[in-house]
């Protein structure tokens, strides 16, 4: 990802380590985008190794060699608001209702 966009959406990476079974929602109780949802099944890559700026808010995680790495998060940057969902390389993805659901919350949450 290139400086500009990193800055912006706040992480970059240098690998993708495999196939992901179970995300968990992050900091459930600091976010309305993850308010009340629990750990969810989902079918897809997952990114690991992540350069991340601090005031990023984690709405969901994955555990890979005992360390927690990000899949969606929540920042601001200057006025905007800024979600970013690593996940959804393809339609097996979006078979998981919680996905689905914080796609949706995270649609709301940036244009209210």
């Amino acid at each position: 990802m290139g400086g500009h966009s990193r800055c912006r959406v706040g992480a970059g990476n240098d690998d993708a380590p495999g196939p992901l079974a179970g995300a968990h929602p992050g900091l459930p109780d600091r976010h309305p985008i993850v308010a009340g949802l629990g750990d969810f099944e989902v079918d897809d890559e997952r990114y690991t190794y992540l350069r991340t700026a601090p005031d990023l808010v984690p709405l969901a995680t994955h555990e890979h060699e005992g360390v927690e790495y990000p899949l969606l998060w929540a920042r601001t940057y200057g006025d905007a608001r800024i979600v970013y969902d690593a996940l959804g390389h393809d339609a097996a993805s979006f078979a998981s209702p919680t996905h689905r659901t914080i796609i949706a919350r995270a649609a709301h949450w940036l244009t209210d």
